[in-house]
């Protein structure tokens, strides 16, 4: 509770955390000051195995270890130094430019002295991510005869993430006014294709084609006569 006290502390709340098919690598997600931020604890063979990211993705796949040290205790002690080492890096992060560009994933290291270093990269699953969107069109998603605004990513700040399945944020597009509406985000988005990416894929095209017959269904509907 303490971690998560720390992230309050600077606007910030934890969403999610999830490992990839390989168990090599543990992501977790956490929102504040209107940015969305992906970080990921790598299973390194160049680090000590009592390295912090090593022992979360010992610990989160229940991989087995020599020593108890290698790993924590339970996964609430694991959730709880993952929580941790984000609010430590989160006040120099989000304010690195790179955080903006699409596809930005930061890693978490940690030093012989125990420092904890986030380093922003452009994850390589990024480009396989909107090869999977490639088909999706403007009539899957917008009314007929309707002109759809387009904004730039930077443009939405997040404000919290709601239930549901798949990506589902209550967002504000930035206007420049003191007051704007507030929105709600649905779709497939980066931290949804982390969380279904396997080998092939296979799973991850199901969802969004499922994505695209409901939001195309939606958008199909003929308009209510008193709205």
């Amino acid at each position: 509770m303490t971690e998560r006290r720390s992230l309050s502390a600077l606007g910030v709340s934890p969403d999610s955390i999830w490992g990839d098919e390989n168990e090599t690598i543990v992501y977790a997600q956490a929102l504040g000051q209107g940015k969305a931020l992906i970080f990921r604890f790598h299973l390194n063979p160049n680090n000590p195995l009592g390295s912090l990211s090593s022992r979360i993705v010992s610990c989160y796949h229940d991989l087995e270890v020599s020593n108890e040290a290698f790993t924590f205790q339970n996964r609430g002690a694991m959730r709880n130094a993952i929580w941790s080492a984000i609010a430590t890096v989160w006040p120099s992060c989000i304010n690195e430019p790179a955080i903006l560009e699409a596809g930005t994933v930061i890693d978490l290291t940690t030093y012989k002295a125990g420092e904890i270093v986030g380093l922003a990269y452009r994850e390589p699953l990024f480009t396989q991510y909107i090869d999977l969107l490639r088909n999706i069109r403007w009539s899957d998603l917008v009314t007929q005869n309707h002109i759809p605004r387009i904004v730039d990513i930077s443009e939405v700040v997040f404000l919290e993430a709601m239930g549901g399945r798949g990506c589902c944020k209550r967002v504000r597009v930035q206007t420049g006014l003191e007051k704007s509406s507030t929105f709600v985000f649905k779709g497939i988005d980066f931290q949804t294709y982390l969380q279904l990416h396997d080998d092939d894929d296979e799973f991850a095209h199901t969802m969004v084609e499922t994505w695209r017959r409901s939001s195309k269904l939606v958008a199909d509907m003929p308009p209510h006569p008193n709205i």
